[in-house]
């Protein structure tokens, strides 16, 4: 079972955000419900991630705008303050991983893809260590830039 997909459902099954290390054997009354979490999931492909613009929301409400770029950087650019950041981006075995730094706070980002719609949900990691759940939207580019 993958740990990740498993704190995921685990946080919106249970409002739980587990540790990688605290992820508990799957109780047999929830395999069901976990197939079909895991059935509404898809993988997220590295040549589609940068076709689009994408924005962050944090639990708290706060949210970002992060643009990709096919070398594999990205920009992550506060909705309501002039903070920005810079960091890269690339997708493994489906899953897409960003990580930027703020002075010397290293920023991870786990998102795991919805088949249902465009909002997908990820795991934050600050310095290692699990800090939040978010959900990551993508959406349309303008075609009158």
């Amino acid at each position: 079972m993958n740990s990740l997909y498993f704190q995921l459902f685990w946080r919106e099954k249970h409002g739980v955000m587990l540790e990688v290390n605290g992820v508990p054997d799957l109780p047999k009354r929830l395999e069901d419900e976990f197939t079909q979490w895991i059935n509404n999931r898809k993988k997220i492909m590295s040549f589609e991630v940068n076709l689009q613009s994408w924005v962050k929301v944090n639990e708290d409400g706060s949210s970002t705008h992060i643009e990709l770029k096919p070398n594999g950087t990205l920009t992550e650019k506060a909705l309501f303050t002039e903070k920005n950041l810079v960091g890269q981006w690339k997708v493994v075995d489906g899953v897409l991983l960003m990580r930027v730094a703020d002075n010397a706070t290293v920023v991870e980002y786990q998102v795991v893809g919805n088949r249902s719609h465009n909002i997908h949900c990820g795991v934050v990691h600050i310095d290692g260590v699990v800090n939040n759940y978010c959900k990551f939207v993508q959406v349309k580019n303008s075609q009158y830039r």
